[in-house]
């Protein structure tokens, strides 16, 4: 008799290669999402000065960002279960790095704030439900 293991090609049992590739992905997914929430709290007082804003109003840019992640965080997770991770993941990514251009060329405390809260919210999102 054979057991379930023979009777599977072994072209679909995970490889150790790739299983340590995705680890890897995830793992370096979890440290971006980790510094772009955190890198934008020791240069909020140089974003107030190249904006000529207040510090009080460029901190509603760390306000934007919990509110985007307290929405963002079920919303994620709920599209997880309807949509293929990798879409989701891949999707994620490329709102990434449309929000960093958007944040890079904002020349508004507004737009920089919506640009970084568009930014973190994929990033984060997917990296913590993958």
């Amino acid at each position: 008799m054979k057991s379930n293991m023979e009777s599977v090609p072994s072209e679909s049992l995970w490889k150790p290669a790739s299983t340590n590739l995705l680890l890897a992905v995830l793992a370096l997914s979890v440290l971006v999402a980790a510094v772009t929430v955190d890198m934008v709290t020791p240069v909020l007082a140089l974003i107030a000065e190249q904006l000529a804003v207040s510090e009080a109003q460029v901190s509603w840019v760390v306000s934007g960002i919990a509110l985007v992640l307290a929405v963002g965080v079920p919303l994620y997770g709920r599209m997880s279960d309807f949509i293929e991770l990798r879409t989701l993941y891949c999707s994620a990514v490329a709102i990434l790095c449309a929000g960093s251009l958007l944040c890079a060329v904002a020349a508004g405390v507004l737009g920089a704030g919506i640009a970084f809260a568009l930014t973190n919210s994929p990033a984060n999102n997917a990296a913590i439900n993958s």
